[in-house]
């Protein structure tokens, strides 16, 4: 039998329409899938900053809660604001630095507290009564008796996070001896 023998061309000077084609659509599918990445990343690390803040601030206010505990010996005292009212679920009150010392200003539940970085967190106090039972453990009012020695903090701030309304909460007792 007998094959025509066909001479192969050497002549490769380049790509094809098809493979250039090729080669940038998977070029853009790559950036903007990278693109994508980058985008995501930057959003969560802007979640996580804004966590991170929210969690210094509420720290910051329990440390003034303490402050405000151990500057007098009438501490019960600093938990009437400066306008008369108790910081309660009725009016919550919010720090201010007075000179060297820390005060509370009240406002009522309807405009809570202290607005931090153009308005992005909200934060304030609440105290709470603290009732004993007859162990002298803490206990849920109303119950044997109310302690006098003890309240309740409750530091709260809300902000938004780029994913939505956040909300975090920090608890401590105050108390003298």
């Amino acid at each position: 039998m007998f094959f025509p023998r066909f001479k192969k061309s050497t002549n490769n000077k380049g790509f094809s329409i098809i493979e250039a084609l090729v080669g940038i659509t998977l070029a853009a599918l790559l950036l903007v899938a990278f693109t994508a990445l980058i985008s995501q990343t930057i959003k969560i690390n802007h979640a996580n900053t804004s966590g991170l803040k929210a969690t210094m601030y509420l720290q910051e206010l329990i440390e003034i809660a303490k402050d405000l505990e151990q500057s007098t010996s009438t501490w019960q005292s600093n938990w009437i604001s400066t306008t008369g009212q108790e910081c309660n679920t009725l009016y919550v009150c919010y720090p201010m630095a007075s000179g060297t010392t820390w005060t509370l200003i009240s406002t009522t539940t309807t405009a809570k507290g202290e607005y931090l970085e153009n308005n992005i967190y909200t934060r304030w106090l609440t105290i709470e009564n603290v009732c004993r039972d007859s162990n002298k453990n803490i206990d849920a009012c109303p119950s044997d008796e109310l302690s006098t020695s003890t309240k309740k903090v409750i530091a709260t701030i809300t902000w938004n996070n780029g994913f939505g309304s956040q909300t975090s909460t920090l608890e401590t007792y105050v108390y003298t001896y």
